[in-house]
């Protein structure tokens, strides 16, 4: 099971949060809005190196973006 959708929904829900746009993200982070745009559909996977950049952005911990993820992506897997 991929669990690329699992990181870019928390992504979305972190930015939400902040009451930020895609835009603004891509600014903080220093990435193209059109990359992250991708990140949160779930299309395109992170680096670890972006993932850091992301967790700038979003005033937070990697490891948070990380987990929230987890848990989601184990959620659904035990659904299956």
């Amino acid at each position: 099971m991929d669990a690329k959708p699992n990181i870019g929904l928390e992504i979305k829900r972190r930015r939400a949060q902040l009451r930020i746009n895609q835009e603004e993200l891509a600014f903080r982070s220093e990435l193209a809005d059109s990359f992250l745009q991708n990140v949160e559909l779930g299309n395109q996977q992170l680096t670890l190196h972006t993932l850091f950049k992301v967790s700038v952005g979003l005033e937070t911990e990697p490891e948070k973006l990380i987990h929230a993820a987890w848990i989601s992506w184990k959620a659904n897997l035990n659904n299956k």
